[in-house]
């Protein structure tokens, strides 16, 4: 098969990057477009190793991606000042240029009066409708006449022409020259056979530095002149922290009710295999029954949901703080914790259940597993709440850790789930004054997230190191009062509301992976947000992505945000070495694995925007400009031999649902068919191929990645492939619960 340029056009509208010239190769367009020639080049020096669906799946990657390079940005740009009414005109030609159109039915379709478009058309083009429709299906004709070696039967039908003599008669009159003419003399360049595979040099520079490619040595924002070098030795000396998997935040109780979350986190458990399920409000959904007017508590809906943990081998964190959640009663049983309540009567009720349901716990699980229980109490600190002074909050939590300690005396009790919303002073006050009282603390827990103002408006923080540097200061002030002490970051985020599409889209991926990679040593475990947008609570809308701050939307579809988990999961036992925008591991000489990100902050615009709603229309506007960087990692001390390189990508044209989504947001009823290709969406763009190891045991490989690009590489020994787990693509498309 040679690579014949029509998947191009069959991809792309009428608007084909065949028709716009390029000036100048300093064009960001072009420079973006740059890198992605070298996969095409080794498809067409190595097609028959790819195999055909393969060279389909490179060739229509390529095409998507080029069009949405070369066109999108130039249609938006030329879009921006006519009205709205023009904008549906040209955007049903592009749509359906292909297809029969005709006056009556366009007008129709696009909600105007036959006569407004004619006039339209006799206004803006000195035209008729039908002149202008032949003109353009002419022009795509001429596109495929030059670059396709299609038959004029076969172009006149996918253009829309009725007849062989119609597309003939139109096509001359645009090309002033008949088809034939015009194929002649404009296709002398196309291949016509394969070249000799002798000739191929399997170096991702080589492609981009040699003819004709030479003059983009000096411009490209991809392939600088002078790449960046990074060297590494393998070594199983030093261990990479597990705390980035210490935490999986369930959120409040109650949703576990749900089943649909119950399988998403089974699914995500065995993916990932988090070591404690932190649960919150957990003991609102205990009940009280009056049997000849005594009370009897009851605990049979919260054991429901520790055993489904214990089942997944998750340790439960609880969380006995007080925090709002919806609660229902009936006339047998009624819970006792309500959403109302105040909070001196609300910690007066949990020290009055407490001990029943740690007895309880320990008749049921057995002392030994109820030790290794956490428990954390909360006290919410965010600026312009109403809790009461902190003083009242150290009273309660004393009770209840004098309580828990009286029961179980190796059981973890810590808080208060401080929120680095308040200045790190404050907050030494705050913890000043518990050891003062003599307040006995296991581990101190602190929340963090992006947010910098509140009021009147919020506003998240420009500074794009704010969020991993807010978590050292806390820790080293924690650790001036505390020596020791472990910190637990048990909440993070950037975003603290969940009606942001920053939560949905590939900025999350990002961000998280630095932030778990940035402080893999400087707290003892961090926990994400939330597991799932099922768990945020809002029930005015039933779009399928809303901002939502979950790992999965409600329909248990991978959002960007999964894939920081699943990737790290993938990383090996020992650490090689780590810097901005990459970590690498090992489980052996012969087994390595790399996270590769390039993350891009937010501009002033976004910060400001509590929704982002111009993520689903204009993404690149709502993040800094950053030039794609290339680095070459050489890693000394590897086996001889042979390797596979398997590489997982995630992006904004890759993994990354929201950008289909966004063309359609409003859809609410989906089929199971559209169900399955959002979730085939979801899956990271992959790629396979190999590297030889030299005797000299040097392993160098390319990285390259645009803004906001994630990636995982694993490279393995071919003759331990079968013996080293690898990542596997997500090919399910069903969670079963």
């Amino acid at each position: 098969m040679t690579l014949d340029p029509a998947f191009l056009l069959d991809i792309t509208d009428d608007t084909t990057p065949f028709q716009q010239v390029y000036t100048s190769i300093h064009r960001q367009s072009l420079k973006e477009l740059t890198l992605l020639v070298y996969p095409l080049a080794q498809i067409y020096h190595k097609q028959n190793s790819f195999g055909y669906h393969g060279i389909i799946s490179a060739l229509f990657s390529f095409g998507g991606r080029m069009n949405s390079l070369l066109c999108s940005s130039e249609k938006s740009r030329s879009q921006d000042s006519i009205s709205p009414c023009e904008k549906r005109i040209q955007a049903y030609l592009s749509g359906h240029i292909r297809e029969t159109l005709s006056l009556q039915k366009t007008a129709e379709e696009i909600g105007l009066t036959p006569q407004y478009l004619a006039s339209y058309f006799q206004k803006n083009y000195g035209c008729t409708f039908m002149e202008h429709v032949n003109r353009r299906k002419a022009e795509l004709a001429a596109a495929w006449l030059r670059y396709t070696r299609a038959e004029p039967e076969e172009i006149a039908s996918m253009t829309g022409f009725k007849t062989l003599s119609a597309f003939r008669k139109h096509v001359t009159g645009y090309l002033n020259m008949t088809p034939e003419t015009y194929r002649s003399t404009h296709q002398q360049d196309l291949p016509d056979c394969m070249p000799d595979p002798s000739t191929y040099v399997d170096d991702p520079f080589y492609y981009l530095q040699s003819s004709p490619f030479q003059s983009l040595n000096a411009s490209s924002a991809l392939v600088s002149s002078e790449p960046e070098f990074i060297y590494a030795r393998i070594d199983t000396s030093s261990r990479l922290s597990d705390s980035w998997r210490m935490i999986l935040n369930i959120g409040p109780a109650t949703f576990m009710s749900i089943p649909e979350l119950r399988s998403q986190l089974t699914y995500l458990q065995r993916k990932v295999n988090f070591r404690y399920g932190r649960l919150t409000r957990l003991l609102n959904l205990a009940t009280r029954q009056m049997i000849r007017n005594r009370s009897f508590y009851g605990f049979d809906n919260i054991f429901l949901i520790l055993d489904t943990l214990l089942s997944l081998n998750l340790t439960p964190w609880l969380d006995l703080g007080k925090k709002n959640a919806k609660v229902s009663y009936t006339t047998v049983e009624e819970y006792i914790l309500s959403e109302n309540e105040e909070f001196h009567a609300y910690y007066e009720k949990v020290i009055q259940i407490l001990p029943e349901f740690l007895r309880a716990c320990c008749n049921r699980y057995g002392r030994q597993e109820v030790s290794k229980w956490y428990f954390e109490v909360y006290y919410d600190m965010i600026p312009g709440s109403s809790q009461p002074p902190f003083r009242h909050y150290l009273k309660y939590y004393q009770k209840l850790e004098q309580m828990i300690h009286g029961f179980l005396p190796e059981c973890m009790v810590g808080g208060p789930g401080m929120n680095t919303f308040i200045d790190t002073s404050q907050a030494a006050d705050y913890f000043t004054e518990a050891r003062e009282q003599q307040i006995r603390y296991d581990f101190i827990s602190i929340y963090v997230y992006g947010t910098t103002e509140f009021f009147p408006r919020n506003h998240l923080t420009m500074d794009k190191n704010h969020v991993t540097q807010k978590t050292l200061r806390y820790t080293q002030m924690i650790h001036e009062i505390y020596p020791k002490l472990p910190v637990f970051v048990t909440e993070f985020n950037f975003c603290h509301t969940s009606r942001n599409f920053l939560n949905d889209s590939v900025f999350q991926t990002s961000f998280i992976t630095r932030y778990l990679s940035n402080n893999l040593n400087t707290v003892q475990g961090m926990g994400y947000f939330t597991l799932s947008d099922i768990s945020v609570d809002y029930t005015d809308h039933t779009a399928m992505f809303f901002g939502g701050n979950g790992l999965f939307n409600y329909q248990g579809i991978r959002k960007p945000s999964y894939y920081s988990y699943s990737f790290f999961k993938e990383l090996g036992e020992y650490l090689l070495k780590k810097g901005e925008g990459y970590l690498l591991t090992c489980h052996s000489r012969y087994s390595i694995q790399g996270i590769f990100y390039r993350y891009a902050h937010i501009i002033e615009q976004t910060g400001k925007d509590e929704n982002n709603t111009a993520l689903l229309s204009s993404p690149e506007r709502s993040f800094e400009y950053l030039e794609n960087k290339t680095s070459v990692f050489r890693i000394n001390g590897a086996i001889p031999g042979l390797y596979t390189v398997k590489t997982y990508s995630i992006s904004h044209h890759s993994g990354n649902p929201l950008l289909h989504w966004s063309k359609s947001p409003y859809l609410s009823e989906l089929k199971e068919a559209d169900m399955i290709f959002f979730k085939y969406l979801s899956h990271p763009g992959a790629s396979l191929f190999t590297l030889v190891v030299k005797e000299d045991g040097v392993l160098e490989f390319a990285i390259a990645l645009e803004a906001m690009e994630i990636q995982l590489l694993l490279i393995e020994h071919t003759s331990f492939s079968s013996e080293i787990k690898t990542f596997e693509p997500e090919v399910s498309y069903d969670i079963q619960d």
